[in-house]
């Protein structure tokens, strides 16, 4: 359609010398003006016969060729002839870069399979029963479907974007781990317990224990994500929304779903032989209802961390401490100096030929159409100044629900209805023209203002930093000899001869160029708007612009300022009685800012609800430990286990030159619902045990749950290591914190927490909160016996031998 034809408008070319003597360009660009279709061709995409329909079928056929035109086919050439090319374009609702990342989209999500196939290869690996395994996936995906029905219908919400399709990798890692301490918990009851014979007994044993467990790490993880939706960004609070989702309806699956999975496992495949190619796992184990004894029932894994590695963190329990309080400081230090990110975020990573072309654009070309850091700022007339865009009742996480606009009825200064009456003399007419003349002569030339405003130097060759039509139109009245004629006395009059200065061609002297424009109306249709639907002549936008030398890039404290200074000056301005601003345009001119201001605040805001969101996140996480454990000290460890974990992934972040934008803004109050899973299974364990000494509980607790978050650790590691392969920035950055954050909670439940276990952990009752026995009490005016692992569940712990622990 568009490749046949279609027309070139304009080419030009522009290049950068490497310096004033040299004569090789180190960049060149390259612009090319299309247009289509051709008068009298296509009618079906004639513009007054689109419907919305027609407008979707129209922009994907053209995306489509575009990137066919502009996309690998000149990539490669570029790469035979040794240079690196950066594509971009964009018209109306068209965009090369957004069209891009959404085929680059497509092809990222493969690495999904790779992750699924990882997990349920572990899977199989540990359990070494297909069945298992396979049901476990499936669970994991199951999760879907009732969650999207929750979160459409219970929160209200449409939105589905990238950090939601990110979910999923979290999803098969929490989903795992969840399924590894069901596991677990059961072939450990199996062999512990051979006075249980059915499988009810059984189940019953092991969901008091691994129930509670993987209730309290879904409780934290969804705390954690819940405080995520508390954001007042959409992206955010709907991401939130939609995790907190998943893990709850994931726990529910867990406790219901796979309890059946396991219990058709029992009586129909435990006792046949298992896959060759799992060996290993647990299976043995599990049907194994005539062991001996504890110890001999246990694996490997399980006999090395109860004779090797828990004898070691009790014998090195004070260095430990010591090194991970001063890796505590460093870290805390680290994750202070962590700064907003002044650029807005970036789907596609700079090295990308279609993601670095603005960068490259605004880094080599200083004119004023390439020059994209700039701030831009745009003094407006016909929206209202009190509500310029009323968003009442609007959904704010669809981006294409954007309000309705607050016009600012116009209708006494133009009218452009020729079958209008003539409204007569009308004194605020020619007040306004002289004001708009009068407000861009100060802003060119009042050195103060411009200084105040951060107003950028004109530059010899490029547009003026002003741009305002009422020059160029001062300019066409004199060249037309109707300079009497100005300021206009009626408001048909003023219209008439803008209609008349739109229409005209371009003048040989203007001074401000537009690219492909031939006539006035071209040159300045951004400057004044008329809404063409509608039928009311009010609804029209004058607009003066001004490009500031500021940088979008500056710290947003200093934009923030900035923007103030605005809005002061242009409220002083207008208030100022020799300024002769009309009276009936009291409730017009605001100032916009192209999105630039906005960011600025959008930047403080992250901040203050990253730190507030990790604030109220860890006090929910200590909170539910405190509930879970009811032991304040047990509590008080894991909470400072994860604020180590919390402080190591923002000085990471921070180590690799990360700025705090929307996703690390995401994920640091969501790594405390990850850190948070080892540590409460850890300290579970430690609670279930009988044994008075923290020695002898430090052992049971690494040799019953040691395996289990190591296995859980793999699949959430395994899950979000293919990420690392992916071209999308946020799926990197993503993959860069899940494991880190896995990595770091695995290594500190198992040295740090379990160290400090060792050295301060309770013995027997010390530090005990009965809250449950409290509330029950409380309710039934009678006390709740308390519930403790029996002797034999401990029985499996050696007694401690000093030589071997000092």
């Amino acid at each position: 359609w568009l490749g046949s034809r279609s027309r070139l408008l304009e080419s030009k070319w522009f290049l950068i010398q490497a310096g004033e003597e040299a004569q090789t360009p180190i960049a060149v660009r390259s612009v090319f003006q299309l247009g289509a279709p051709l008068p009298r061709l296509d009618a079906k995409y004639a513009s007054n016969q689109l419907s919305d329909d027609d407008v979707e079928e129209r922009d994907t056929e053209v995306m489509t060729w575009l990137l066919d035109a502009f996309g690998q086919e000149i990539l490669d050439a570029g790469e035979d002839e040794g240079l690196e090319i950066f594509v971009g374009g964009e018209s109306g609702t068209l965009d090369l870069q957004r069209g891009h990342a959404n085929a680059v989209l497509v092809s990222d999500l493969r690495w999904l399979v790779a992750s699924f196939a990882f997990v349920l290869l572990y899977l199989m690996w540990s359990t070494r029963s297909f069945w298992l395994s396979l049901f476990a996936m499936l669970m994991v995906f199951s999760c879907m479907f009732p969650s999207l029905f929750v979160y459409r219908f219970l929160f209200q919400q449409t939105y589905f974007g990238i950090l939601q399709v990110l979910a999923i990798f979290i999803l098969m890692g929490i989903g795992a781990d969840n399924v590894f301490v069901v596991l677990d918990t059961h072939s450990q009851t199996v062999a512990q317990h051979p006075e249980l014979t059915t499988f009810q007994e059984r189940m019953s044993v092991t969901l008091r224990h691994a129930g509670k467990a993987a209730l309290c790490t879904s409780a934290t993880t969804f705390f954690a994500f819940m405080a995520n939706a508390l954001s007042s960004f959409p992206a955010i609070f709907t991401f939130g929304m939609w995790c907190a989702t998943l893990v709850a309806v994931n726990f529910v699956l867990v406790c219901v779903y796979y309890v059946a999975v396991i219990a058709v496992y029992d009586a129909y495949f435990s006792k046949k032989k298992p896959c060759g190619c799992c060996p290993g796992g647990m299976s043995k184990k599990a049907v194994d209802d005539t062991a001996p004894g504890a110890d001999d029932a246990l694996s490997r894994g399980e006999k090395f961390f109860q004779d090797r590695f828990a004898p070691f963190i009790i014998k090195a329990r004070i260095p430990l401490v010591v090194v991970f309080v001063a890796l505590y400081v460093v870290f805390g230090y680290f994750a202070l100096q962590m700064e907003p990110d002044p650029e807005p975020p970036n789907i596609l990573p700079s090295d990308d030929p279609f993601g670095g072309y603005r960068t490259q654009l605004s880094g080599n070309f200083m004119g004023d159409d390439a020059d994209l850091n700039k701030v831009k700022v745009q003094l407006v007339f016909g929206l209202d100044k009190d509500k310029p865009i009323d968003r009442e009742g609007t959904d704010y996480s669809d981006p294409s629900d954007k309000g309705t606009i607050g016009w600012y009825n116009m209708s006494r200064l133009l009218r452009f209805n020729a079958t209008d009456p003539e409204d007569g003399l009308n004194p605020e007419i020619t007040e306004f023209q002289l004001f708009l003349a009068n407000l861009c002569d100060d802003l060119q030339r009042e050195q103060q203002a411009r200084t105040a405003l951060s107003i950028d130097q004109d530059v010899l060759g490029a547009n003026p930093a002003i741009k305002c039509f009422m020059w160029s139109f001062k300019e066409w009245i004199v060249a037309q000899g109707r300079l009497a004629e100005f300021p206009f006395k009626t408001s048909r009059t003023f219209s008439s001869a803008l209609q008349e200065f739109f229409d005209a061609p371009v003048s040989a002297t203007e001074r401000y160029s537009e690219q492909g424009a031939s006539t006035n109306g071209q040159v300045w249709r951004s400057m004044l708007f008329r809404n063409a639907e509608s039928t009311e002549d009010h609804q029209i936008i004058i607009t003066i612009e001004a490009k500031l030398s500021a940088s979008r890039g500056m710290p947003y404290q200093e934009g923030q300022a900035l923007a103030e200074r605005w809005d002061k000056w242009f409220e002083d301005y207008k208030a100022d009685p020799a300024k002769g601003y009309p009276d009936t345009m009291k409730g017009t001119g605001v100032v916009l800012d192209g999105g630039f201001f906005h960011y600025y605040y959008l930047q403080g805001t992250l901040i203050s609800e990253c730190y507030s969101g990790i604030a109220l996140s860890l006090f929910l996480a200590a909170l539910v430990l405190l509930l879970a454990t009811q032991n304040i000290i047990i509590a008080s460890v894991a909470t400072a286990t994860i604020t180590f974990i919390v402080a190591s992934t923002i000085a990471f972040a921070y180590f690799l030159g990360w700025k705090l934008g929307i996703l690390e803004s995401v994920v640091f109050v969501m790594i405390i619902g990850l850190a948070v899973d080892y540590c409460v299974h850890l300290a579970d364990a430690y609670i279930q045990c009988d044994k008075e000494t923290r020695e002898e509980r430090v052992i049971f607790m690494l040799r019953r749950m040691g395996m289990s978050v190591m296995s859980g650790a793999c699949t959430t590691i395994g899950s979000s290591f293919f990420l690392l392969f992916t071209t999308i920035r946020f799926f990197q950055k993503f993959s860069n914190t899940i494991l880190w954050v896995i990595c770091m909670s695995l290594f500190t439940a198992l040295f740090f927490f379990s160290a400090l276990m060792a050295l301060v952990g309770p013995n027997g009752t010390t530090g005990d909160v009965p809250i449950m026995a409290y509330l029950a009490k409380l309710v039934s005016g009678k006390p709740k016996a308390a519930s403790v692992t029996t002797a034999k569940d401990c029985e499996a712990a050696p007694p401690i031998d000093p030589q071997n622990v000092g």
